[in-house]
């Protein structure tokens, strides 16, 4: 829709004349002729269905959960809020995250996979804009983490063993076996070509940041956090190389990101909005910028910026979808992440098949009424896959209407 007018020519032969006009309103690039609400939608496809169904008594409702997620290049990241400054630059049929840039910007390595912490992917990287993705590993463990080399010969990134073993493997660009580099090394990024920062396992669940030469020889502490269960999971090193953004984590949670002196002099401060969870960092190419992938209130991922050192955070990336994963172009005008759209909808089965009921956010707790002919369920909006508050909504079976009955609960 951003770029291109479908290829309405492409769908089944026997699309009904009025499906196809409702997938023409739900596509308008005009928002003031674009479809406004579900309602209309439902009406649309029932009428064409021949009229709403009596549905009989079913035994329960069901539940099911839709993601999609693929790279995005945003333009102008300090007003990213308008999706229509967004190209999207992967078309896989499942999920990508992390996104890497090689130094001079012209390559991308991402993951391929369902878990944007650290799970079961593959590495990719392609030719920016346009090119191709190319597979690089294809062993099934669980990665995190990819980064180029300062010559971009080759990408390292981060496998969690079967022993909980965090450690460092390379691969070739153009091609060639991955190998295991450096052990109990984790998101390993360069300083300059003979230098790396890198996290390491103290003990049991203590991980700090370390920098060593690329021997790991010259080995010295550069953040440990004050807690035994304090993990300092990647660093993202500033342009001058005097400074450190920290992920960290307590022994459960994400935590606001850390910034950190080099040199180790400091624990730093946090930064970004006050107690959000925050999982990716970067920074401009001027070392003005910090920008973080960050959670509200335990709500959806967004993508925040703040002045260095210590300026007032402010969010760039709003509305129904998420951004995680943060990498700068290096002449500062764009960047790419990782966006998703999750929704978990409310169905129902009876003996005619299963029945959407709800269409949008994260739908819970389906309850049929003691007669059997309305379903009451909660929805939450702007939050990612969370039971908690949200609206509650009957829908009549018998009519199909719907209605919030209850908010903020």
């Amino acid at each position: 829709m951003l770029e291109r007018e479908p290829d309405w020519s492409a769908l089944p032969a026997k699309t009904p004349t009025k499906i196809r006009e409702l997938l023409r309103r739900c596509l308008e690039r005009d928002p003031g002729r674009r479809l406004s609400n579900t309602e209309d939608a439902r009406r649309t496809i029932e009428q064409t269905q021949g009229g709403s169904k009596r549905w009989p008594l079913a035994a329960a409702a069901a539940v099911a959960i839709l993601a999609i997620a693929g790279a995005v290049w945003m333009r102008n990241p300090a007003r990213t809020s308008d999706p229509s400054q967004w190209v999207q630059i992967t078309r896989l049929p499942d999920s990508v995250m992390q996104p890497a840039l090689s130094p001079d910007g012209r390559m991308l390595a991402f993951l391929r996979g369902s878990n944007t912490f650290i799970g079961e992917a593959e590495l990719y990287v392609k030719l920016l804009p346009d090119g191709e993705p190319v597979q690089l590993t294809h062993d099934k463990t669980r990665k995190m983490s990819p980064a180029f080399s300062p010559d971009s010969s080759r990408i390292t990134y981060t496998v969690l063993g079967q022993n909980n073993t965090w450690d460092t493997w390379t691969v070739p660009l153009l091609g060639g076996k991955p190998e295991l580099w450096l052990p109990n090394a984790a998101a390993l990024t360069w300083v300059d070509p003979q230098r790396i920062l890198f996290s390491e396992i103290k003990a049991g669940l203590h991980m700090a940041l370390l920098t060593a030469r690329v021997s790991r020889a010259e080995s010295r502490d550069v953040y440990v956090p004050a807690h035994q269960l304090g993990m300092a999971h990647r660093s993202y090193l500033s342009p001058d190389g005097k400074w450190v953004l920290i992920v960290e984590m307590d022994e459960v949670n994400w935590m606001p990101c850390r910034l950190v002196p080099v040199d180790g002099s400091s624990p730093g401060h946090q930064v970004g909005p006050p107690r959000a969870a925050c999982t990716f960092a970067s920074w401009s190419p001027d070392g003005k910028w910090m920008y973080l992938s960050v959670s509200t209130s335990g709500g959806q991922y967004h993508l925040w910026r703040q002045r260095f050192p210590d300026g007032k955070s402010e969010q760039i990336t709003l509305g129904p979808t998420q951004e995680e994963g943060i990498a700068v172009s290096p002449d500062g005008h764009s960047l790419i992440t990782a966006v998703s759209l999750g929704q978990r909808p409310v169905w129902f089965h009876d003996g005619s098949g299963d029945h959407q009921i709800s269409l949008e956010g994260y739908g819970w707790a389906p309850r049929l009424d003691s007669a059997g002919r309305k379903l009451y369920y909660r929805v939450n909006r702007g939050a990612a896959a969370t039971r908690q508050g949200g609206e509650l909504w009957v829908t009549d079976l018998d009519s199909s209407k719907q209605r919030a009955r209850f908010g903020g609960l």
